[in-house]
């Protein structure tokens, strides 16, 4: 059996998600950090791809964003996986910190980047926001 680290339900150990929240199911054992628990090195992260969630499905999943940088990002996850692969999910310029106030208050945010220092990040996140199972969560590659 496996459980859910989001929903806390039981799962059988053959899901790859859970079936009540669409969250990715690691192993026992297995865990992902945020930097909710730990400090978690995103030096050198660029962009890798795209988003399109609602903030309160980031925090149902993520927990509470960091203020970002204070100019051009105005919430951002930082997320380390069991891989060792590295993720941040932030908006981009669109935010009150970037627009004088006048920019979109996060709650209000669908679009959002991916970072991290591969494009496998970006089907890292989508797993675990359970992109695959839940209606109103797609992820896209950026593309040079």
């Amino acid at each position: 059996m496996k459980t859910c680290q989001f929903c806390q339900t039981e799962q059988d150990t053959a899901n790859s998600h859970c079936i009540s929240c669409g969250a990715v199911l690691f192993t026992k054992g297995e865990k992902f950090f945020t930097h909710n628990q730990k400090n978690i090195n995103i030096n050198k992260t660029c962009l890798q791809g795209y988003v399109n969630t609602s903030y309160k499905n980031l925090v149902k999943k993520l927990g509470q964003p960091t203020d970002g940088d204070g100019y051009k990002i105005d919430a951002e996850w930082d997320i380390e996986f069991p891989n060792g692969e590295v993720g941040t999910i932030y908006n981009w310029k669109d935010g009150h910190n970037y627009n004088d106030g006048m920019g979109m208050d996060v709650k209000y945010i669908k679009n959002w980047n991916i970072g991290g220092h591969s494009p496998k990040v970006v089907s890292l996140i989508g797993d675990l926001l359970g992109c695959n199972t839940v209606e109103d969560c797609q992820v896209s590659w950026y593309v040079i």
